[in-house]
């Protein structure tokens, strides 16, 4: 989710300097107390920034991911929906934090959120991902 996180604060605020991005990844950085009932976290949670998103996001979260919990995807799913954002959510049911056995279809849905609102292309349908053919040496 990290890396999702970064992407969601790139996609609201622009690009940032990385040397920020050391920070955002401590967690004993992130909760630094600035005040009463205020953490440093406060003015960094992509929910906090939702209402500054423009153009197309999406946010994909395996449901039953130990990592990050998935209703820190859904405080940012709610924070969109009350400023009244568009987007995109793909719960993946049954897979963890690095999506499990449904890699392979968050890569092909990845990439196709690439073409379509990237590139300005309609990928193809349903395409199937498969390991390479590997044949021994002749």
């Amino acid at each position: 989710m990290y890396r999702e996180a970064l992407a969601t604060r790139r996609k609201v605020l622009g690009p940032e300097d990385t040397s920020t991005i050391g920070s955002l990844h401590n967690l004993g950085d992130l909760l630094t107390k600035q005040g009463k009932d205020v953490t440093n976290y406060d003015d960094q949670a992509n929910q906090s920034l939702a209402k500054n998103l423009k153009g197309h996001l999406l946010l994909a979260h395996g449901a039953m991911d130990d990592n990050v919990p998935p209703n820190n995807t859904l405080l940012v799913v709610d924070a969109l929906i009350k400023a009244n954002k568009d987007f995109d959510l793909l719960m993946l049911p049954n897979q963890r934090h690095g999506y499990g056995s449904a890699g392979n279809y968050m890569t092909r849905r990845r990439w196709d959120y690439f073409v379509r609102y990237l590139l300005g292309a309609e990928p193809p349908s349903n395409y199937q991902m498969r390991p390479p053919d590997v044949r021994p040496a002749p």
